[in-house]
Parts: structure tokens; sequence; C-alpha cells
């Protein structure tokens, strides 16, 4: 059974406040009674287990599921402001068997990861707590959040009526990067820009996006030929959305743009569409299952004649999508079922299957299995005057293709201590903050 929260209310007013706050939450631990026994379970953004292990010091992380007292799941999502929101899911376990909570937190889209991290630390004493009491335990931690800097959490809680907002729900990225490589007898540079104005409301979404990319590429043959090429393109694109009911939702997406690799110098297309939820949309952290289908008229200027003899064309098509996906203690699943066929020749369609699958088979043993399947010709654009070697190496113009593949399966088994919780970052500059780094090695 799922356990009401009686503090719920101040729980996810706390977790409203908690991005605010540039200090990390203090606990401190009784000491005379046996600790929580404590599963983390997290994939994705700010999964810093190590910080959470430091921080949190008042319970006993394990290694294993089902050496734990407490599963602690962790699932995120994007949201309007550009940050994230995480939902929090605390399941007991052995003497808290049938109890669980729920938590969620957000961040702000301009909050850096040191308080994504603080703020996520002080959610997860909140529930902890809650279940240290479940467990027996009194008096075990003391949670210090935005109260030890004078501010009153109610008056920074106010309805979204309330809200004053210049920008009137709009957010804004505008961003760009540089990237020069080279060698004696190669080079290459890569220009990318971005912008993009969003505003999401319970009841509307429009997003609008600008990208451009511009690709230069030179070496020499050791017969001294020189090979150059510079491909720019960019690509526009809207979509406007408007929720119908709890599990329905209308849309309308449009773009233009141009991709020298797919033989387009130009392109546009508007696509209405209409989704489905067989769960409520609120839910989609944990579990998602969607039918979504569009159909709408595309037109192409082709850079070459292509292989149907067509320089340009406007043409109508439809596509159809299924999506599935759910974590739970046992693991994590997704996959997805798309169809996409123009109508004018019903022969030229592509059908694509993938999906993911994290299982703990055993105590100890998990095996994750991912892959993807493609399967039709919908390539209307492919070039009549085929690729010369250098485009084909360097991947600069796509080819004809009537099945595309990838298959990967993983094991990793794990055994030793379960209360083996001690971290040690000594040295820990071989791989950066986050495991990144590590200087070409």
């Amino acid at each position: 059974m799922r356990v009401p929260s009686t503090f719920g209310a101040v729980a996810a007013a706390a977790a409203l406040v908690l991005a605010c706050s540039p200090a990390p939450a203090a606990s401190q631990a009784n000491g005379n009674e046996a600790p929580l026994r404590v599963f983390f379970d997290c994939q994705g953004p700010s999964c810093d287990r190590q910080f959470y292990f430091t921080e949190i010091d008042w319970v006993t992380w394990v290694t294993q599921q089902e050496d734990a007292d407490v599963h602690v799941i962790i699932a995120s999502i994007s949201n309007a402001s550009g940050g994230r929101e995480y939902d929090i899911r605390f399941i007991g376990q052995a003497d808290l068997d049938g109890i669980e909570d729920a938590l969620v937190f957000r961040s702000l889209g301009t909050d850096v990861e040191q308080e994504r991290l603080d703020g996520i630390t002080e959610v997860l004493e909140i529930g902890l707590a809650r279940l240290a009491i479940f467990n027996g335990q009194q008096n075990v931690v003391e949670v210090q959040g935005v109260a030890r800097q004078g501010v009153d959490p109610t008056e920074r809680v106010v309805s979204e009526e309330e809200v004053e907002d210049p920008w009137n729900l709009w957010f804004f990225r505008l961003g760009g990067n540089v990237q020069l490589e080279g060698e004696d007898l190669q080079n290459s540079r890569e220009v990318n820009g971005f912008f993009s104005a969003d505003r999401v409301t319970p009841e509307w979404i429009f997003g609008f996006n600008f990208r451009f990319g511009s690709d230069y590429v030179r070496f020499e043959r050791d017969d001294g030929t020189v090979f150059e090429n510079t491909q720019n393109d960019y690509s526009t694109s809207l979509e406007i959305v408007k929720a119908i009911a709890d599990h329905w939702s209308l849309g309308l997406t449009g773009s233009t743009g141009q991709q020298p690799r797919f033989n387009q110098d130009f392109r546009w297309e508007v696509f209405p569409g209409i989704e489905y939820s067989y769960f409520p949309y609120v839910e989609a952290t944990r579990r998602a299952l969607t039918a979504f289908y569009s159909i709408g008229p595309s037109f192409r200027d082709y850079e070459e004649e292509t292989i149907y003899g067509e320089t340009s064309e406007t043409r109508l098509e439809h596509l159809l999508r299924f999506e599935f996906s759910q974590r739970q203690p046992w693991g994590n699943a997704s996959v997805n079922l798309q169809g996409e066929q123009f109508l004018h020749d019903t022969d030229l369609y592509n059908v694509s299957l993938g999906g993911r699958i994290d299982v703990r088979l055993f105590r100890g043993l998990n095996m994750d299995v991912s892959g993807n399947y493609s399967f039709g010709d919908n390539q209307i654009f492919i070039a009549a005057g085929g690729q010369t070697d250098e485009e084909i190496f360097l991947r600069l113009q796509q080819r004809q293709t009537n099945e595309q593949y990838r298959i990967r399966v993983g094991f990793n088994f794990q055994f030793g201590s379960i209360f083996n919780n001690i971290v040690n970052n000594r040295f820990d500059g071989r791989t950066g903050f986050g495991g990144f780094g590590g200087f070409g090695r």
C-alpha cells in the first residue's frame, strides 16, 4: 500500500525553495541506533553518488538492493524554465515493506550543478528522515534548509496567479561553439550556434528553435593532392501543443532548413498531430505509454537531381509512433516503434524499432540490452550522381540504405562488502568532477 504523507505539503513547499539554497544540508547522526540502510538508484543528470554519500552520512549506503531498508529511485525530466524536475521515490523494504513516499525537487535553468546537488540532497534527507522515523528511530537527524538563513519558506511559496513575471513565462536560450583541430596534413573547423524561445503552461506549449552549423575539412593525400569541403546548414522549427484532456493533446509542428548532407538546398514541412497518453502526463518521470500520429506536406529543393529524377518536389507524408518507458525497483525499460510513409507512393516507407532494458537478474548481477532496427526506403533525396570516396568516408553525403541495425548487450556483477560507503577522493583529478577529463587516457 501507499502510506499518505502527513507532511507532504510542508515537504513540497521546502522542495520548491531548495533550489535557492546555496549551502548543503547539515545532518548529524545519533550514533546509538542502527542507521537506515539505503540503496541508491539514479541514472541521468545530477546522479553524483559520491556527493550524496558524503553529504548524507547518517545512513548506511549499501551496494545491493536486497540489503536495503529503503530503495531510493531518482528520475528526472526537463521543465519549462530550462531546469529539471526530479521525482524522488522512497520505497520501503524489509521491516518497512509496504511504505512508499515521493517528493519532487525542481531546479532552475540558471542553477549551477552545485546548487542542483545541494537541493536534491536536502530533499533526500527530508524523505529519508521520514523513513527513519517509521523505522523506529527518534532524533536521528536534524535537517537544516532555508530556515537557517533567516528565510520563512511560506513567504516564498506563491500561487501561479500571484507571480509577477515580466517575461510572461517565456524562456530564451542563446549559445554557440567553435572547434578547431589540425595536424600537418589535415585540419578541420566546426562552428555552431543556436537560439530558442519557449513558453510552457499546463495547457499550452509554444516553442521556437533556430540552429546554424558550418563544417570545414581539409586534408592532403600522400600524392600531394588536396581535398577541401565546406558544408553550411541551418534549421528552424516551430511547435504549438494544446492539452485537450487528461490523456489527449493536439499539436502543430513546422520546420525549414538547409541540409547539404541530405542533398537538400531548402526544405519546409508542416505537420498537424495528435497524441494519446495511456497514463496521465504527470506520471511521465516514472512511466509513459503514448501513441502519436501526424500528417502533412513537405517541400524539398535539391542541390542535385535525385535518383527519382526530381530537382524539387512537394509530398504528403504521415508518421505513427508508439513509445513506452517505465522505471521500477527491478530496473528500467523503454521501447519505441515508429513508421513513416509517403502517400504519393506507399512503397516509400520506413519502420524502426528501438529500445533498452536494464534488469537486475538476481543479487549482484545486472543485465542491460539496447538496440534499434529499421527497414524500408523513404530516402527520396538521394542524389543520382552518387558519392565520391571522400564523401563516403567523411559522411558528407547520405548513402542509400534499406536496412540498419545496432545491438548492445552488457552484464555487470559485483560482490563483496555491502556496507563500504566510504568516500576517498584522493587523486580525483585523474577523472575530474563527474568522471570527466582524463587528459587523453
